[in-house]
């Protein structure tokens, strides 16, 4: 006579699986299928089952993961860093041809001729520039 609640292979192959990968416990299985911790143990035993007998398979595939995840970061992180550098390369840029600007304007002895370029500078850096007081920030 068959069992009142007889529990198909395949679910029993599942829950075997992960009792080998160290995902779970015997007691966490048994409350799942709703039978006794000793129906488990038997019907693993019938089945050659070993608790955690695969467990090295989880460690690699953690490690493999945390691995991935490590070199996704990284790679934000060298975007960043490379965003970083091309900001700093057009302000280097910015800065090199205001100052430029000012050298020319002093060898013809005019000043104010740099005005223009020192104004969209000061702009592209978000400062204020006004005629004798100090310069403010916009934020």
């Amino acid at each position: 006579m068959p069992a009142k609640h007889a529990i198909p292979d395949d679910v029993w192959n599942h829950y075997a699986d992960r009792y080998e990968l160290g995902l779970m416990h015997a007691c966490e299985i048994a409350d799942r299928l709703g039978v006794s911790q000793q129906v488990v143990a038997r019907e693993f035993r019938k089945m050659g089952a070993k608790k955690g007998s695969r467990v090295h398979q989880t460690v690699a595939d953690l490690e493999a993961f945390f691995e991935r995840r490590e070199r996704r970061e990284y790679m934000r992180g060298l975007s960043e860093v490379e965003r970083r550098r091309e900001r700093q390369a057009l302000v280097d840029e910015a800065i090199e041809r205001m100052m430029t600007s000012i050298m020319a304007a002093d060898r013809l002895g005019d000043l104010t001729l740099a005005d223009e370029r020192i104004a969209r500078t000061a702009d592209a850096f978000g400062v204020k520039i006004t005629r004798g007081k100090k310069a403010r920030s916009k934020s």
